[in-house]
């Protein structure tokens, strides 16, 4: 098992521990996949699933649930569902998994300059996703939606940035972060390790918990 799965596997653990403490649900996932399972959708989509979100579906689960009114209407959607947009939920379009995902390193690399140096997203992305037929954009694997409208996080399956999430919807970019000034795109284990971490603090559990108790939803 990857030494990152680990450390988020404890991670999830004391996140759990600790929303206990703020009388908060735990955060619950939908079985694992077997391999075939995983080699069968593989074959199906002609793609090779990234190995980080694989060994995540073979050891941790297909999917976490969305149990919050706060926060937590982030969920990992299924593997099947992750085919989808989730305001869509239409016929799936031939082949869109396989074909690859259209921007190059060079132009991702123009993107993130974009955002860095002059504070805006760049329009291309948001392009590509606003003519793509039901918004079905090639090589994205569709994995979360935050419960803003038409804002969704995936991964990239085929192509150049293949392993790497991108954000689209309102304001579409390549997911990064900054250390020693440098930039270093996001996996699928470091985006997710990075929602673990943001949520293992005091002030997000607060925030959480001050919207249970307006909702009713503490645990007793």
């Amino acid at each position: 098992m990857p030494s990152q799965l680990i450390t988020i596997k404890n991670k999830i653990a004391l996140l759990n521990k600790k929303r206990k403490s703020y009388k908060l649900p735990s955060i619950k996932f939908y079985p694992p996949l077997a391999e075939k399972t995983i080699i069968a959708f593989e074959k199906k989509h002609s793609i090779i699933i990234p190995e980080d979100y694989r060994q995540f579906l073979l050891h941790i689960g297909n999917g976490q649930r969305g149990n919050s009114p706060f926060y937590a209407y982030f969920h990992l959607n299924t593997l099947k569902n992750a085919l989808h947009y989730v305001v869509t939920l239409k016929k799936i379009l031939p082949n869109f998994l396989s074909t690859p995902f259209p921007f190059t390193n060079t132009i991702t690399k123009k993107i993130i300059y974009s955002i860095e140096k002059e504070n805006n997203y760049c329009p291309l992305f948001a392009h590509l996703y606003d003519s793509c037929p039901e918004r079905e954009i090639p090589g994205y694997l569709c994995l979360s939606d935050t419960g803003e409208c038409d804002v969704f996080y995936g991964l990239i399956v085929t192509g150049e940035q293949r392993e790497k999430m991108w954000k689209a919807g309102e304001g579409n970019y390549p997911l990064y972060k900054k250390e020693k000034n440098k930039i270093i795109q996001h996996t699928f284990f470091s985006w997710y390790e990075e929602w673990l971490d943001k949520h293992l603090e005091n002030s997000t559990l607060q925030e959480i918990h001050s919207r249970y108790k307006e909702w009713g939803k503490l645990l007793k």
